[in-house]
C-alpha cells in the first residue's frame, strides 16, 4: 500500500494546494498550508511527491486511506481472471437431453464471460465401437453454441476422446 505525507510530516517548504472539493489554492508555504487545513478540520495529505512543488490535498485522511483500499481491492479484483480462461465440459456419448443443455447453457455463460470452453466426448468400452453417436452430441452442442461462440480449431481425437475448443464470439 502507498503511504502519504500528512501535516507536519511532509518535507516540501511549499506545497500546491487543493481542496478536496476541487479548488486549487495554488501555491503555499507548507506552515500556511497547514494553517488553513487545521482551519477547517481536515489533513494536508500530500498527494504527488516527485514534482516541485508537490501537490497536496486538504482532506479527511482516514476517509481517503479508506477510498484508496477500496480502489485497490476492486483494481486486483479485476486483474483476477474474469475471462480468458479455459474451463472443460466432459461427458459420455450416451449423455441424456436435459444433461446436455445444462452443460450447453453453463457454456454459454462462460462464453459470455470471455473463457474459452472445451467440450470432450469421453468414450468407455464398445462405446469406442460407435463414434459418430459421440459425434452427432457434438454436432449439437456447435449448433446451440453457435451465437456465443465458435470452434477454435477441428474436431481433435485423443485415444478415447474427441475434443473441440470454442472461443467467444465478439459481438456486431
Amino acid at each position: 500500500m502507498i503511504r502519504f505525507a500528512i501535516n507536519q510530516f511532509i518535507k516540501a517548504s511549499n506545497v500546491r494546494v487543493i481542496l478536496d472539493t476541487g479548488e486549487n489554492l495554488g501555491v503555499l508555504t507548507k506552515e500556511e498550508a497547514l494553517k488553513k487545513s487545521q482551519e477547517l478540520g481536515k489533513d494536508l495529505v500530500q498527494i504527488v511527491p516527485d514534482i516541485d512543488p508537490p501537490i497536496c490535498k486538504i482532506l479527511d485522511y482516514k476517509k481517503f486511506l479508506y477510498l484508496e483500499k477500496q480502489k485497490h481491492k476492486k483494481s486486483v479484483a479485476g486483474s483476477r481472471g474474469k475471462g480468458g480462461e479455459l474451463k472443460e465440459l466432459r461427458f459420455g456419448p450416451t449423455i441424456g437431453k436435459g444433461d446436455l443443455d445444462f452443460r450447453i447453457k453453463r457454456a454459454s455463460e462462460w462464453l459470455k464471460e470471455n473463457n474459452k470452453v472445451k467440450f470432450t466426448v469421453q468414450f468407455q468400452g464398445r462405446e469406442a465401437s460407435h463414434p459418430e453417436v459421440g459425434l452427432e452430441k457434438m454436432r449439437n452442442v456447435t449448433k446451440e453454441l453457435a451465437e456465443f461462440g465458435a470452434p477454435d480449431g477441428v474436431l481433435k481425437r485423443e485415444g478415447n476422446r474427441y475434443s473441440v475448443t470454442y472461443v467467444p464470439v465478439k459481438p456486431k
